[in-house]
């Protein structure tokens, strides 16, 4: 289709003898407004006829970028589509409230690496080596609080310290939010970097958990959300490296400007959390090689 209209512009372009009227010259119908620009010019039939050509070409190099655009905009669809599907099956966490969600977020992050500064490799081996309490645990400052609920599943509860976020286009706030984790033992290996553990942790307080004040509205606004974030834990070499999947549902009203202000308060908290974590372990290798 495309080469097709690009040819009926060239053809109209090339057959052209003589100045004619903008309505009917021949050519594809998208010509029409452009063409009468051109009636300024002087009336030279070979550069009419240029003309034409160019605006054709135009035409239907604007129609291929949005043929482009389309397809990929199928493609990202197919992915959430698939991501959705995974998530359905169990591959990952089930969030409660995430059904109800009409906004949702979800973030890859790239790993965060600390080094352990004083113990270095021999700290960061006696980390691992830790029981999955102990590693978890050692999350617990600045303002973190790990309890354990069930040690032979695993099974533990995570209060974060409250936050509050001033953006360009207003303050984003949650009270401290309570997960619940669930770790596991991992033995994967990927060059240097070796994997010890990996915890699933899910959102059970999201009910209004968002407190939003758009500045050029003077309006507040409570979120309903909820989430789940699967992290890696493992070294490589003298440091901690942790990774993180986080995906946020949010029931959002119809604001502008509201959506892009809670994707990039999702994305920069769950980037900081991570690295947070990296860092807090990575302490705690010192902390606990000194005490040996």
């Amino acid at each position: 289709a495309f080469r097709s209209d690009f040819a009926m512009a060239l053809s109209a372009g090339l057959a052209l003898r003589a100045p004619v009227p903008a309505c009917t010259r021949p050519g594809v119908p998208c010509l029409a407004p452009r063409v009468t620009l051109i009636e300024a010019w002087p009336s030279s039939a070979s550069r009419d006829g240029w003309a034409m050509l160019a605006v054709g070409g135009l035409c239907w190099l604007l129609r291929r970028t949005r043929h482009s655009r389309s397809g990929r905009s199928w493609r990202h669809e197919a992915a959430v589509r698939l991501h959705a599907a995974s998530v359905s099956t169990g591959d990952f966490p089930e969030a409660p409230g995430m059904d109800d969600a009409n906004l949702v977020v979800q973030v890859d992050i790239k790993p965060k690496l600390n080094k352990a500064k004083s113990s270095r490799q021999p700290g960061v081996d006696h980390l691992m080596e830790q029981s999955n309490g102990t590693i978890l645990g050692l999350m617990s400052r600045d303002g973190w609080e790990v309890n354990e609920l069930d040690h032979s599943k695993g099974l533990f509860e995570v209060l974060l310290p409250p936050v509050r976020y001033d953006l360009p286009l207003g303050t984003v706030s949650i009270p401290a939010p309570r997960f619940e984790c669930t770790v596991r033992d991992s033995v994967d290996e990927n060059g240097d970097y070796k994997e010890r553990l990996i915890g699933d942790l899910v959102l059970q307080n999201g009910q209004g958990i968002f407190n939003v004040n758009l500045r050029f509205f003077s309006k507040s606004f409570s979120i309903n959300a909820a989430g789940w974030t699967r992290c890696h834990v493992g070294r490589k070499g003298d440091s901690v490296q942790m990774t993180n999947r986080v995906q946020v549902g949010m029931q959002i009203p119809k604001v502008p400007g509201l959506q892009q202000i809670m994707e990039f308060f999702v994305k920069r908290y769950a980037n900081e959390s991570t690295d947070d974590c990296s860092r807090a372990l990575a302490t705690g290798a010192d902390e606990l090689f000194d005490k040996e």
